[in-house]
C-alpha cells in the first residue's frame, strides 16, 4: 500500500473545511473565506462554524465505525500565494540585408546597378542623335 506524501503548508494557511470522525460522530470545522480575490487574509476574522453529525444509537450496528478519519480540504482560492516574478526577458533584433534574401549577392548587384546606368547613358546618347 503506498503512503501518500503531503507538501509543506505555510503556518499561516488553515483548511477552511476540516473534516474529522471520531467513535462514529463526524465533526466538521469550517472557516469562512473573503470574496475579494487580492486578498493579503483570505479568512474572515470570526469563530469557524462547526457542525456535529451522528448516528442514531437505534441504528447503529457494531462496525468499523470506531476507526478514526481525519479529512483537511483547502480550496484553492483559500491558498495564499506569493505573486511570482516575471523572468526578465531582452529583446533581441536581427539586422539584416535585403539583398541578401533576393537570390542575388551583393557584389551581383552593385554590377547590374553599374551596368543599368551605362544602358541609361546609352540610350540618352541615342535618343539626342
Amino acid at each position: 500500500m503506498k503512503t501518500l506524501k503531503r507538501e509543506p503548508r505555510p503556518a499561516d494557511v488553515r483548511s477552511p473545511c476540516h473534516l474529522c470522525k471520531k467513535s462514529g460522530d463526524y465533526l466538521i470545522t469550517m472557516h469562512p473565506l473573503k470574496d475579494d480575490p487580492a486578498r493579503d487574509e483570505p479568512y474572515i476574522k470570526c469563530k469557524p462554524m462547526q457542525f456535529k453529525i451522528t448516528r442514531n444509537h437505534d441504528d447503529l450496528i457494531d462496525s468499523s465505525s470506531d476507526s478514526e478519519l481525519d479529512i483537511e480540504f483547502t480550496a484553492p482560492a483559500a491558498i495564499a500565494r506569493k505573486p511570482r516574478k516575471k523572468p526578465q526577458v531582452g529583446h533581441i533584433d536581427c539586422q539584416y540585408d535585403p539583398s541578401d534574401f533576393d537570390g542575388k549577392s551583393k557584389k551581383t548587384a552593385r554590377k547590374t546597378s553599374k551596368i543599368d546606368r551605362q544602358i541609361k547613358k546609352i540610350n540618352k546618347i541615342s535618343a539626342r542623335c
